[in-house]
């Protein structure tokens, strides 16, 4: 019984959103700083490195720079200490850095989505970045909000323009 539980356990796995694994838009901005339109918790730059079958996302602010390295379309451990990661339900504060499982696809030719699985939560955030021309559009929707029809996420969108 114990080596069927075994056998059982070792084949679950939670598979990572798929849709296209690249983009013509990729080259385009890959390793290229875009920079973020000042309002409240946002970043001063974002940027996107798309190499090695994956993503290494960066946000810079005033503490340093917080990166998340996603695999495309499929599972990319790792850690992170990005601002307001991951989604919480208790008081008090979280750890420093926290343990990620990051996966990320092209939904089409202009769009980014990524997931950033927090391994030690029950949580998880899906972040999308938008490209039209020069600009940039970063969204954050939690896993407690998105059970949550009608409810937005507190984080803002960050905006920002591609630095020449």
């Amino acid at each position: 019984v114990e080596a069927e539980l075994q056998k059982k356990l070792g084949a679950l796995a939670l598979e990572p959103p798929k849709a296209q694994p690249s983009s013509p838009v990729a080259a385009r901005i890959s390793g290229k700083a875009f920079s973020i339109r000042k309002s409240e918790a946002c970043p001063q730059s974002v940027n996107l490195d798309f190499s090695h079958q994956g993503c290494l996302f960066k946000a810079k602010d005033d503490k340093g720079e917080h990166s998340v390295h996603c695999g495309l379309e499929k599972w990319v451990d790792g850690e992170t200490a990005m601002p307001g990661t991951p989604p919480k339900l208790t008081q008090g504060k979280l750890p420093p850095v926290s343990k990620v499982a990051a996966s990320g696809t092209w939904k089409d030719a202009n769009t980014f989505e990524m997931t950033w699985r927090y391994y030690e939560t029950p949580h998880h955030d899906t972040v999308t970045c938008r490209f039209a021309g020069e600009t940039i559009r970063v969204e954050f929707m939690d896993s407690m909000t998105q059970m949550s029809p009608g409810r937005k996420d507190k984080r803002p969108a960050w905006e920002g323009d591609l630095v020449a």
